[in-house]
């Protein structure tokens, strides 16, 4: 059952992510999201979905980027990028040094 859960919600935050970001919807709409997102990452720490986790947080610090809070951003990339490191995952560890440095110029290793 957890898996299945799991799954869903990682689709689901990106679907929405997709749609909040990528598409452009109103600030209310961005507010909203991180709301949401944010009670997804409690989900995950609550459920014990740590190999969400790492992904969830590495799209909450986009928007947050997006949204102009880069101490906000900074922090959650830096959190994504060392459950990444704990899960050995060098694809998105990969991913998440390049989206690091080219919006906040931060250098994450």
């Amino acid at each position: 059952m957890k898996l299945k859960l799991r799954t869903r919600i990682e689709y689901f935050v990106v679907w929405y992510f997709k749609l909040a970001v990528v598409d452009n919807i109103s600030a209310d709409g961005d507010r909203c999201f991180i709301d949401l997102i944010t009670c997804s990452v409690y989900f995950c720490i609550d459920y014990g979905v740590y190999t969400s986790l790492s992904g969830i947080l590495m799209i909450l610090a986009e928007c947050y980027y997006h949204l102009k809070d880069h101490e906000k951003s900074i922090e959650l990339y830096r959190q994504s990028y060392y459950l990444f490191k704990i899960i050995e995952d060098e694809r998105n560890l990969a991913i998440i040094k390049t989206e690091a440095k080219e919006f906040l110029d931060l250098e994450l290793d």
